[in-house]
């Protein structure tokens, strides 16, 4: 709870204000006055909750009790960041005074636990602390910094509180990563003082050892590296008798360091073999001096001292092992092995209190179990520590290595970046190269042609007055001028030095331009003007007077109507070389780009066609005036405006190119001018030539103003039905091209017919854009003054849509909002399913013909052309009859390939089963068979089910021919005139041949004459079908075919007295039929008879064969006049 009493009563302020605050929000929007009541009561409720919890917060925010030991942690902590900030932008400082490379001064991490002893020895070895501001000084702090001029010693308080060391460590680390992320530090030195270990017991060695490979192991993982590790026992003085040993030696032997370092840099484990091996070194070069020192020392307590001080350094050994068994060996498999690089031995000097381990050591053997204490306080050297640092560790800087990793990105950066720094030396001094030796190629160039321009010059000078003379002159130092126009290297910068005579070049070629090309072109254009203004010309005249002007302007907008003049001009004059025409406009661009103007000459001639010219006849040359405004002569392309796919379905007329139509004849057109002048086109179009015709009058300017309007509206008309006549239907050939046609232009929204006619519409409709202003003006009486503008602006929108109403109405709907376009639509919709249907059929031509026989439906082709008759433009009807024809030609096209296809059966009947064989063919060995000729010539056989198959389609026209009626009524399917001879033909046959559906032909033969000499005549098969002997001719009746059990050979005998004169026999089953081409049958006029003569020399016999029927078929070559057509 909030007991004090000054948050209490802000509570209470803090209550009221929201309070307060709320209720006024609520009662402004009537929230408390809601009903049901229960609303307003749940807005109270929801006031007094969110009143209370906010003023608790803000109360608890401002009056929270801090705790004053995370303030502490809080304070530290920005203590530690800026006091190493401060102390590393010190050391870099420092530094940099010697080299900006980071790694080039050592740093150390010396581990100590008693700092203020070692103080003493850190400054005997040349270090110096870092000087900073008095508030960062605090001598408690967990880490510290010294330098001096070989290296940077980071000593790390081992003694500090946990919390103190672990955040000052992690700074540091954070620091040396920043500063030195490759080589953060090159060593570690643990700093052992010789009183804590020979005061402890083996537990405590250990536990010393432990916390020094804790913290060592602890920065190898954050820098990433494997840190030499150097031990350094201190306050050897703590070692009774020690300091004595060394009490004869001066100052410089004092100095050099004791101890051993391992010889093999290699070697990262702690080798206890060495380490045995070098501490006995180290008692054997104190036993070596021992004599010396006895020698030289004279008071007896020292001497004492002196040989004491060797078995006191000898009973050290084993405590020193231990520890580094502790620190090095008994936890080496737990991760990767400490680097041990050697041990030595210093003293600070001062006062001490040394602990006696011999002394110990016998008492204890004699049983004691403590010695009396002894306070014995003695003043020592400094003993090894001076040169420990510059003699023995910095020199072995640089064996602690680099992090691998960052050591691979910074040298793959140093690569880079060097790599790169030469790159681009390399590339500044090519594009330098480059860009004089282009220069001075172009220089070369240049001169060369430059020394034949003039010598060209001075052998063919230019003629004075011609205006083609100079041209091929200037277009050689024009070449020179290109020269420097040429697309420039990508490496040849503007802000690269310019050696190069450009600038000398340039001035000399639009030197000569306006000296030489400028004259001429004056002098040419004067002498023009003075001719058509003696001529009296002054259309002419005024043209050529606007291009004097613009040559004089300095400022030229257009000049390319005065490079069209000149032009044409030279081709008058009979300078039809393209190649110097081109180049004069190549020459009068360049100059006519630039403000040059030509001296002014010949003013009396200006003055004089200035009076001359009147404003008499000037209305068309206006009118061109008003045709090339810029807002006016841009041109719109009209084919954008119908679609990507309009040229499938219609397109314009070979030759015609006029659908490039001027902006001043569309709406928008139409609509600007008439925003612009108000169809007052003289006003604007006239101060263009004021400086020539001056002040114009009123009555002239209104006469003018009439004949330009009069003119605008004739050639709108005149454009968009000259449009409108020059589109064609595109005639289509193909099934596929005329459903992709119609597809297209039945589409109610991109149909190109909707985009045609609405682009027609919309361009001729131009009353539309009156519409605005005049609803605008509504319910408004209009001023007086604007009256006739209205009125005359709504006359020439009434002219300009006059000849265009039919297409209006054409999109205009109806009551049913249905236009005369969408029926021609909705018509070809229809046509086009009623297409798809057939190819949705089993056959699209069985289809076809089916269709063709319902004579009491209309077709969709037939409608089509029956409403191309209710439309009176020049391209939908075209349209609607070309496809109705096109589909109902392609149709008869299916419809004829159907009825060959089944007329095939009988074509191909005929052609290999009747044709090659007897009796169509005279010499064929081979006869037609009964079955085949009854299957073609039969009731029901080939030729007769065809016939029967197609007779409800075909008919006989007018002239005789056989056809078959269209979807149009106009049009017919002419078949082949070989159709009706070859059905007349099977019919004769039949109705001679087949009886009962049987072939059958009954008739009669009897002898008409014979010889006198002959006694007999007779016909035989295998028996006696007719005999004559002199006498009485009577008939005999026979049947053809013979029976199935009579033989098919036929025999004529002729005999005498003698016997036999002769015999022809005729075989197969035609037998009676190639006697009778073979005694040439003919017919008996007037009669069914034929009459066959059968002769041998002198003798001869005549008979007669008689059918019951008006064909003989007996007659020669009956079947020879048979064809059936291969196609119909």
């Amino acid at each position: 709870m909030i007991k004090n009493k000054k948050a209490i009563w802000s509570f209470i302020g803090l209550l009221f204000l929201f309070g307060t605050l709320q209720a006024s929000f609520a009662w402004g929007f009537g929230l408390l006055a809601m009903t049901p009541w229960w609303q307003g009561a749940l807005a109270v409720i929801t006031i007094l909750f969110t009143t209370i919890v906010s003023s608790y917060l803000v109360v608890k925010s401002l009056f929270k009790v801090k705790d004053p030991k995370k303030e502490e942690l809080k304070f530290q902590a920005n203590f530690y960041r800026a006091y190493f900030k401060k102390s590393f932008d010190a050391l870099w400082r420092i530094q940099a005074k010697t080299s900006a490379n980071p790694y080039h001064t050592p740093w150390y991490l010396y581990l100590n636990e008693n700092y203020d002893d070692d103080r003493e020895l850190i400054q005997q070895m040349g270090y110096e602390p870092i000087e900073l501001e008095e508030k960062y000084n605090n001598e408690n702090a967990p880490i510290s910094f010294w330098l001096n001029e070989t290296s940077v010693l980071v000593c790390v308080h081992q003694t500090s509180p946990t919390e103190k060391l672990q955040q000052a460590t992690d700074l540091l680390i954070k620091h040396l990563l920043k500063k030195r992320p490759r080589q953060a530090v090159n060593g570690v030195i643990l700093g052992v003082s010789i009183r804590d270990l020979l005061a402890s017991d083996s537990g405590g060695v250990s536990n010393k050892g432990k916390k020094d490979r804790n913290l060592i192991r602890h920065f190898n993982q954050a820098f990433g590296l494997n840190l030499p590790i150097y031990s350094i026992f201190t306050h050897m003085a703590e070692l009774r008798d020690f300091c004595e040993i060394f009490s004869t030696l001066d100052e410089r032997q004092r100095d050099q360091a004791f101890g051993a370092l391992v010889p093999n840099v290699s070697q990262l484990e702690f080798d206890k073999k060495w380490f045995d091996e070098s501490f006995e070194s180290l008692q054997k070069s104190i036993s070596d001096c021992l004599s010396n020192a006895l020698k030289s020392q004279l008071n007896t307590d020292y001497r004492d001292a002196i040989v004491a001080g060797t078995f006191q350094f000898s009973i050290l050994k084993s405590t020193l092992e231990n520890y580094f068994n502790s620190l090095f060996i008994d936890h080496q498999f737990e991760g990767k092995a400490l680097y041990f690089r050697g041990y030595f031995f210093a003293n600070a000097g001062g006062e001490a209190r040394p602990i006696d381990p011999l002394t110990m050591m016998q008492a204890s053997d004699l049983g004691y179990e403590q010695l009396a204490k002894q306070e014995l306080v003695k003043k020592n050297l400094s003993l090894f520590g001076k040169r420990l640092m510059r003699s023995i560790l910095v020199k072995e800087a640089a064996i602690v290595g680099v992090q691998s990793r960052r050591e691979f990105t910074y040298r793959i950066t140093r690569v880079f970046v060097t790599g790169g720094l030469l790159v681009i030396f390399g590339g500044v001094l090519w594009i330098l190269k480059s860009s004089f030796d282009f220069q001075q190629e172009i220089d070369q160039k240049a001169i060369v042609q430059l020394d034949r321009y003039e010598e060209n010059l001075e052998s063919n000078g230019p003629m004075p007055d011609d205006l083609s003379s100079p041209i091929f002159s200037l277009s050689e130092i024009r070449d020179i001028y290109l020269l420097y126009r040429v697309e420039k290297p990508w490496f040849l910068f503007s802000w690269l030095p310019d050696s190069s005579i450009q600038v000398e070049v340039d001035k000399a070629y639009f030197k000569e331009l306006e000296d030489v090309l400028l004259v001429r072109m004056r002098d040419y254009l004067l002498k023009d003007l003075f001719v058509y203004n003696k001529l009296g010309d002054k259309v002419k005249t005024l043209e050529l007077f606007n291009l004097q002007q613009i040559l004089y302007s300095p400022i030229r907008d257009n000049s390319e109507v005065l490079v069209d003049y000149y032009v044409s001009a030279l081709k008058e004059e009979g300078e039809g070389d393209t190649v110097i025409l081109s180049r004069f406009r190549e020459l009068a661009h360049d100059l006519l780009a630039t403000s040059a103007v030509p001296l002014q000459d010949n003013q009396e001639l200006v003055d004089l066609v200035k009076t001359s010219l009147s404003t008499e006849d000037v209305s068309e040359l206006l009118y061109q005036h008003i045709l090339q405004e810029e807002s006016l002569a841009q041109r719109i392309d009209l084919r954008e405006k119908l679609g990507q796919s309009y040229t499938k379905v219609f397109n314009f007329k070979s030759g015609f190119n006029q659908y490039v139509v001027p902006f001043i004849f569309t709406r928008d057109g139409f609509q600007e001018l008439m925003a612009t002048t108000g169809f007052q086109l003289a006003d604007d179009a006239i101060k263009g030539y004021e400086g020539v015709m001056g002040r114009v009058g009123e009555a002239e300017l209104n006469r003018i103003n009439r004949q330009l309007r009069q003119r605008y509206i004739d050639d709108y008309i005149n454009f968009w039905q000259n449009f409108v006549s020059n589109i064609e239907w595109v005639d289509t050939k193909s099934w596929a091209d005329s459903k992709q046609q119609l597809a297209l232009a039945s589409d109610p929204i991109f149909s190109p017919l909707v985009r045609l006619y609405g682009l027609i519409a919309s361009n001729t409709n131009v009353s539309t854009v009156l519409a605005p202003k005049a609803a605008s003006k509504e319910g408004e009486e209009a001023p007086a003054d604007d009256a006739k503008p209205n009125e005359m602006v709504t006359n020439i929108a009434n002219a300009i849509e006059l000849p265009f109403v039919s297409y209006q109405k054409l999109i205009e709907l109806d009551d049913a909002g249905q236009s005369r376009l969408d029926i021609a639509l909705t018509q070809m919709t229809n046509t086009l399913n009623w297409v798809l249907q057939s190819d949705e059929s089993q056959s699209r031509e069985r289809f076809f013909l089916d269709q063709v026989a319902k004579i009491d439906t209309i077709s969709p082709i037939a409608q089509m052309d029956t409403l191309s008759h209710s439309y009176s433009d020049p391209i939908l009807p075209a349209m609607l009859r070309g496809i109705a024809t096109v589909f109902n030609q392609l149709a008869l096209i299916d419809i004829r390939s159907l009825i060959n296809t089944d007329w095939a059966v009988v074509s191909n009947f005929y052609k290999t089963k009747l044709v090659n064989k007897y009796p169509y063919k005279k010499a064929a060995t081979a006869d037609v068979s009964l079955k085949d000729f009854q299957e073609f010539y039969g009731p029901q056989g080939t030729m007769a089910n065809f016939v029967n198959n197609y007779a409800q389609y075909f008919k006989k026209g007018s002239d005789g021919r056989t056809m078959m009626p269209s979807f149009l009524s106009s049009r017919h399917l002419i078949l082949n005139s070989g159709y009706a001879d070859s059905v007349d033909k099977v019919t004769k046959v039949r109705d001679l041949f087949f009886q009962d559906n049987a072939v059958q032909i009954p008739f009669s033969v009897k002898a008409q004459s014979m010889t006198p000499t002959l006694t007999e005549f007779t016909i035989r098969d295998d028996g006696l079908l007719f005999s004559y002997r002199n006498g009485p001719t009577l008939w005999q009746n026979l049947t053809w075919p013979m029976l199935d059990n009579q033989s098919f050979n036929l025999d004529l005998q002729m005999k005498n007295a003698d016997g036999i004169v002769n015999r022809k026999r005729f075989e197969g089953f035609w037998n009676w039929f190639r006697l009778a081409d073979s005694l040439d049958g003919s017919a008996i006029t007037g009669t069914q008879d034929v009459s066959l003569l059968y002769e041998d020399k002198d003798n001869q016999v005549r008979f007669i064969l008689r059918v019951d029927s008006d064909i003989n078929p007996f007659v020669a070559n009956f079947f020879a006049g048979t064809r059936i057509p291969v196609s119909l």
